[in-house]
């Protein structure tokens, strides 16, 4: 007797339990059509309520008077109509579940309701439980996070039109449609926007694109706009909206047309395809050759023309250069050549032409003058082959080595020009004289700068940057950029994962987040997670009060593997967000935000070349 009172308790409290938490709970008889109500308020039972004793009807009228918000209707009706829950419940356990906006006064709030198999269920006799809960609240914020999050991610900072990923995104949803449809795409490359950077400042390059931007969407309207890189723009449209675009892109293309200086080569194409990138590859075939039209118009533009604009700076920079180097020249990687711009005299370079083959110059001034000791390291550093592949990523290169007379000498390859792959075509080449004492302090110099650069780049990047060592669970501060010293100091010495994430939750982290951040941050799913990605980032808000932020901030967390693959370890990189959030806030069009536009759904890009931008979001 004590076992059932006791169990007669549990199951009193579980029903309390339930009634708080739900809005109604009814036990529906599939099969008969009809329900028991467990938890109804009454007034809900009124004929004005949409009441019956079916519950297919009870379901259909209480959507049809009103009591669930117009736009939600159809898809209320789809999950509660009794054929499909039938039908169901014969193959799956499945719970159905389904959001939409009710009528609760004079306001609609989101709820979300649940139905289920019940304990007794049979396929004779399909008895399921019915659940209602309100999620206004919560999903609401859902919601408004999931917006700033997509518009954070497709839209260029500089000019607000849709990115690389908002163009791949749009790529897909037409790659998954079933039949070709009509694509019309305009591609707009800007003219001398590496002048106005070079001699104007990069502030000027940006409004340079801006201004090119706002002509864009005056002209074809902001939807269907992409900036895909520095100074290349797409604009695309499908199905109906072609018949107009081709006159649109000849209007747009007399309207630069009638400056003296066309801000842009542009070109266009309309066909019927099934992958917007079809399209893309002709229209960008025809901008090529209007920016080959730009450049006969105006040969000023050529990079060439830029270097003679400042010869004079250059030549004395050169004479400057000179007085501290014993040779100073320029090879040009593409042609095999060499032009010596200073030298002095010494035994090494007694009757050398001015001018001659590179590649002959670099085996010979080894196989003469280099120890044979250092003779195939300096013949290596200084082949063409070497500078192109090295010169994919570093802008110079230092090769230290001796001469046979026992003399030490310092070589250095600096990049000056690359080409549409960004592969080096030009290198400037110098070297001097070094005391071999001072080998060891120059190394600990160089590295002291390229860390120092390298710190100061990530800087604007990141605000800190941990190590995680996986075998002993332990976080360690690599890196304070940014972060507060409170924050600083608690890490520094390292701290145990498990400590340090309460702190964080504790401390800093806003409500409502706390189980997924543990989850997120749980390192037997990192490394699983990490074992077939690169990277993996988590976006969390912040807590008013850090960095002296009186509103919530937001943070993105980033967790990889170090380049060399230790096993061992991760790194963590955090990111201050806020202020990008912030503006995409403020200017987001809410009834833009979702549709049928898909997050980051990336496709094959397509193959262009590396162009130099003066703006600072390129995709």
């Amino acid at each position: 007797m004590g076992d059932i009172k006791e169990n007669d308790m549990y199951l009193k409290a579980s029903m309390q339990l339930l009634e708080q938490t739900y809005l109604k709970i009814l036990r529906v008889n599939l099969t008969e059509d009809s329900h028991i109500d467990i938890k109804l308020r009454d007034f809900e039972k009124t004929e004005s309520r949409g009441y019956r004793t079916k519950i297919s009807e009870w379901l259909k009228e209480f959507a049809v008077t009103g009591q669930v918000y117009y736009a939600d209707v159809d898809q209320y009706l789809r999950a509660t109509d009794i054929r499909i829950l039938r039908e169901h419940f014969c193959h799956s356990d499945e719970w159905v579940r389904v959001r939409y906006r009710r009528a609760s006064g004079e306001e609609f709030r989101w709820v979300q309701m649940e139905i289920i198999k019940a304990a007794d269920y049979t396929d004779d006799d399909q008895i399921v439980m019915l659940y209602i809960q309100d999620i206004h609240d919560s999903y609401v914020r859902e919601l408004e996070e999931r917006r700033e999050l997509e518009y954070y991610c497709s839209t260029d900072d500089l000019t607000g039109l849709g990115n690389m990923y908002a163009y791949h995104n749009i790529c897909g949803v037409i790659a998954d449609s079933v039949r070709a449809r009509d694509i019309g795409v305009f591609f707009a490359d800007l003219n001398g926007l590496k002048i106005v950077n070079d001699t104007r400042g990069h502030e000027a390059g940006n409004q340079y694109i801006r201004r090119f931007s706002e002509m864009l969407t005056r002209h074809f309207g902001h939807d269907g706009c992409y900036r895909i890189s520095g100074d290349e723009f797409l604009v695309i449209r499908t199905d109906h909206a072609v018949k107009e675009f081709e006159k649109k892109a000849q209007e747009f293309d007399r309207l630069i047309k009638s400056e003296n200086t066309p801000i842009a080569a542009i070109g266009w194409h309309c066909q019927s395809a099934l992958a917007v990138e079809t399209v893309v590859t002709k229209a960008e075939t025809h901008m090529y050759k209007d920016k080959q039209l730009f450049y006969e118009s105006h040969p000023e533009y050529k990079r060439d023309v830029v270097e003679q604009r400042f010869r004079n700076d250059a030549d004395f920079l050169v004479d400057v250069l000179a007085e501290s180097y014993k040779v100073l020249l320029i090879a040009d990687l593409e042609r095999d050549t060499y032009r010596i711009l200073r030298q002095k005299p010494t035994s090494v370079n007694q009757g050398e032409a001015a001018e001659g083959i590179y590649s002959v110059r670099n085996d010979t001034f080894c196989d003469e003058f280099v120890s044979n000791e250092f003779m195939e390291l300096r013949r290596q550093v200084g082949s063409i082959a070497n500078l192109r592949e090295q010169m994919k990523t570093e802008k110079h290169l230092i090769c230290d080595y001796r001469l046979k007379d026992g003399q030490w000498r310092e070589s250095t390859f600096w990049k000056m020009e690359g080409d549409e792959q960004g592969l080096p075509s030009k290198v400037m080449y110098y070297s001097q004289d070094i005391d071999h004492s001072m080998i060891d302090r120059l190394s600990r110099r160089t590295e002291a700068e390229r860390k120092y650069a390298l710190t100061a780049g990530l800087r604007e990047l990141y605000s800190a940057i941990f190590v995680i060592h996986l075998d002993t669970e332990k976080v360690v501060l690599d890196e304070n950029l940014t972060l507060p010293d409170a924050v600083a100091n608690y890490f520094n010495g390292g701290r145990d994962c498990d400590e340090a994430r309460e702190y964080l939750i504790r401390d800093f982290l806003a409500q409502g987040q706390e189980e997924q951040f543990r989850e997120d941050t749980n390192l037997l799913s990192l490394r699983k997670v990490l074992t077939d990605r690169k990277v993996v980032s988590f976006y969390y808000r912040i807590r008013p009060g850090f960095r002296r932020r009186d509103t919530y901030s937001y943070c993105k967390l980033s967790f990889s593997r170090p380049l060399n693959e230790e096993d061992h370890l991760l790194i963590l990189a955090a990111k201050d967000i806020t202020d990008v959030v912030n503006w995409a806030r403020g200017g987001a069009e809410p009834g833009k935000m979702f549709g049928h536009r898909r997050m980051m759904v990336l496709r094959r890009p397509v193959q262009r070349r590396k162009n130099e931008s003066g703006g600072k979001g390129c995709e």
